[in-house]
């Protein structure tokens, strides 16, 4: 996984992280005003859970349309289905790497944000690619903000996703690697 390479003996093992794309087609945003952000927060603690929640907090207080879907203990099916009506995958804000959320999301056609920790970037030079908006707790409420002031940054996010999906986590593309 990609926040654990320092922790590896070799790096020559390091590979994005395999995705049938071929599976996820992007869907796209309804314009019904309001803007659905969804989390998945297999571990609230982890994922930086509850900065999300205090900078949607702090967008509602402002006026902004934005409601939160936190996807727990739900069967795959329905999350699956709650992702596709996301207009933005808000991923994680500690770990400072991103894992199948986040991909499953940019495949999607979703605009990701996630915290992409650069001391990573040496392995992963696909990030130079990336089209997840880099964020971290401090930088997540104003990161938010602009993408739910702007539809058209979402779009352009949203339609960078698909192509890098299949360029570097694709099972062709990985297995090419391999």
């Amino acid at each position: 996984c990609a926040d654990l390479v320092e922790t590896l003996p070799r790096h020559d093992g390091v590979v994005p992280y395999p995705f049938d794309a071929n599976a996820w087609h992007p869907v796209p945003e309804e314009d019904d005003g309001v803007v659905t952000i969804v989390h998945s927060p297999n571990h609230r603690h982890y994922k930086g859970t509850r900065f999300l929640v205090d900078a949607v907090d702090m967008l509602r207080v402002e006026g902004m349309p934005v409601e939160l879907v936190l996807v727990e203990g739900m069967p795959n099916d329905v999350a699956r289905r709650t992702y596709e009506r996301a207009d933005v995958i808000a991923d994680q804000f500690l770990i400072g790497a991103y894992a199948l959320f986040a991909v499953e999301g940019m495949a999607l056609g979703k605009p990701v944000l996630c915290y992409l920790n650069n001391r990573f970037r040496p392995y992963h030079p696909e990030w130079a690619e990336c089209p997840i908006v880099n964020t971290s707790p401090d930088t997540l409420a104003t990161d938010l903000r602009r993408l739910v002031g702007d539809p058209e940054l979402r779009r352009e996010l949203g339609r960078r996703g698909p192509p890098y999906v299949r360029k570097y986590h694709s099972l062709e593309a990985v297995g090419a690697l391999m």
